[in-house]
């Protein structure tokens, strides 16, 4: 039987998938690069709501058994602060911290007066019985007392456990995911951020602020535990102004993750026993790592770049040139160190078959900052203008990930209780970054604009920086016959009036819009904006009785009618209520 010369669009729409009739248009396909014509597998992204940038990098680190390892990438977001890697950068590893975003920790955990955050993202809620009692387990664990939580929005599908000890009231956490592997969080004081013994008052129990990932394992018997090193005063100028009277030790740094254990922890449930064939190493400038000066008997051409690597530290870690704290806990929490690399080793022995293993260093991911030589005279000027790092802020500049082959012909160097081997380097192409820098008018200019464009001149408290249309730059908002009034600040605009486009400097502002009609209510005292949680829109609210109101603004930059608002509670002793309500999404009040 003879086959059909052509296939139908339906047929040929079966063939390719389901609901795929229709033909394909052309598209460009890109080669896949290979060798040294690919990248590290950056990828960058931008939020469409907040307008931040988002970057992500992933770290060289080698798949373990069955898959099961870390997955390691360092997160870039341009609305983030200073960290570890730099001003924006942050590695993201599981952890479970106290939510700070609507006032500072009470620690008072058996009155659940904390919010919990989970690797910072998703709130946790207590779990209720079907009674609508607490979940509370003290005959699983003796000795312990479990509570289980839930993410807010459930995506998660995880059991998520408090652990508290009994007797010290010490607290772990544990979470189990869906594919059956078990997390622990916070087991010692290894791997907490809290505040430290020798600063804890006599009659109050620790304060942990963060439980960080320590341990990992799954069903089948593989394991990933994770190592951290406590921060200290090492290399820490005491003589200046600014380091006196600082808290040092609360802060915790990733140092090992460690996984690839030869024996299942079904055999041997005792991880602190168990030998490992991959290791991760972070490096704070602690000298595991040097490289190695080229033959200079050799021509250029023939040259090939060497180093030698550590597992362990030969000398006590750097500080950097940009220290900071933050005081989110309550405490206290001193950043004094940076990531230089992350280096990447194997301890494979020999195998039975008598193929030989591997020891040492297979890969790394540097970390470049660029920083800036303070060994001369340094101005102000000159810190601004500097691309890389400097005392007030650090930046990562490039990237580079290399892949090394240890050379036995060189010998072994012991120096600092540290040995190191010597390896072949070959370097992927860098990633190279460059950060824009805020230009700031630091210079006050008065406004030279003819009615109805003017605004008012001076402050006598009728008119008010608002912005309220989010556009990041407050105008101005004054009352006037029962309305409000709103100047836009057009200052960073280009100036219509040169014609050219050219940004100008001179203070402007846009002609009176009527926003809205204000409510009848001049004699209220407890009034003003307040923006909404959830529409992130300026809000006018009343607080006075006996009629709370609120006025929600749009999109359109108008304003919806005044709604009442229906008090929360009503005292007799006081004349002023508070006002209870929530804005929909469109701003429409609800009760």
């Amino acid at each position: 039987m003879a086959a059909p010369e052509r296939v139908s669009g339906r047929a040929a729409g079966d063939q390719q998938g389901q609901g795929s009739s229709l033909p394909s248009p052309p598209s460009i396909s890109l080669p896949k690069g290979g060798g040294a014509v690919r990248g590290i597998g950056e990828k960058f992204a931008a939020n469409p709501v907040t307008g931040t940038g988002a970057m992500t990098v992933p770290i060289a680190t080698s798949t373990g058994r069955s898959g099961f390892g870390p997955q390691l990438a360092l997160s870039y977001n341009s609305g983030a602060g200073n960290g570890p890697f730099g001003f924006g950068w942050s590695l993201a590893l599981p952890s479970i911290t106290r939510k700070t975003d609507k006032g500072l920790p009470q620690y008072h955990d058996a009155d659940e007066s904390d919010v919990y955050i989970l690797s910072g993202v998703e709130d946790l809620v207590p779990v209720l019985r079907p009674d609508g009692t607490r979940f509370v387990d003290d005959t699983s664990a003796p000795g312990y007392v479990v509570h289980r939580y839930r993410p807010r929005t459930e995506g998660l599908f995880a059991r998520i456990e408090r652990w508290t000890q009994v007797v010290t009231g010490d607290m772990h956490w544990r979470s189990v995911s869906a594919d059956n592997v078990t997390t622990l969080y916070g087991t010692d004081s290894r791997s907490r951020i809290e505040r430290p013994a020798d600063h804890q008052p006599s009659k109050e129990s620790s304060r942990v602020f963060s439980w960080l990932i320590c341990e990992s394992f799954d069903d089948k018997g593989n394991a990933v535990v994770y190592e951290y090193a406590a921060e200290n005063a090492d290399n820490v100028d005491h003589s200046l102004a600014s380091e006196r009277n600082r808290l040092r030790k609360a802060n915790r740094y990733l140092k090992r993750i460690k996984y690839g254990n030869r024996v299942s922890r079904l055999v041997q449930p005792d991880l602190s026993q168990a030998t490992w064939l991959f290791e991760v190493v972070f490096d704070y400038d602690e000298g595991h790592y040097e490289t190695v000066d080229p033959d200079p008997a050799l021509p250029p051409a023939e040259q090939h770049q060497f180093a030698r690597a550590s597992a362990s530290p030969a000398q006590p870690w750097a500080a950097r040139p940009d220290p900071f704290s933050s005081h989110r806990a309550s405490f206290e929490v001193r950043t004094y160190r940076r990531c230089r690399r992350v280096l990447m080793f194997h301890h494979i022995p020999d195998l039975p078959t008598g193929e030989d293993g591997y020891e040492g260093l297979v890969r790394s991911t540097e970390f470049d900052y660029a920083d800036l030589d303070y060994s001369r005279p340094v101005s102000v000027d000159d810190e601004l203008a500097h691309q890389g790092s400097t005392r007030i802020a650090s930046f990562i500049r490039r990237v580079t990930q290399s892949g090394y082959v240890r050379d036995d012909n060189q010998p072994v160097v012991v120096r600092g209780g540290a040995t190191y081997a010597t390896y072949l380097k070959q370097s992927l192409p860098p990633l190279e970054l460059e950060y824009s820098k805020a230009v700031v008018q630091d210079e006050v200019r008065d406004v030279e604009a003819e009615p109805p464009e003017s605004p008012p001149v001076g402050s006598d408290g009728v008119y008010q920086w608002v912005d309220l249309h989010g556009e990041g730059i407050p105008g101005v908002l004054t009352e006037l016959s029962g309305g409000w009034i709103y100047h836009r600040n057009r200052s960073p605009l280009p100036d219509e009036g040169t014609g050219d486009g050219t940004d100008s400097t001179a203070a402007r502002f846009g002609p009176a819009e009527l926003v809205a009609t204000k409510p009848n209510l001049f004699l209220a005292g407890g009034h003003g904006w307040w923006i909404s949680p959830v529409t992130a829109t300026w809000t006018w609210r009343c607080w006075t009785a006996p009629c709370p109101v609120c006025t929600s603004m749009t999109t359109t930059r108008g304003g919806y009618p005044s709604a009442p608002s229906r008090p929360a509670s009503t005292s007799t002793s006081a004349t002023r209520t508070c006002g209870s309500w929530t804005s929909t999404a469109m701003g429409t009040p609800t009760y």
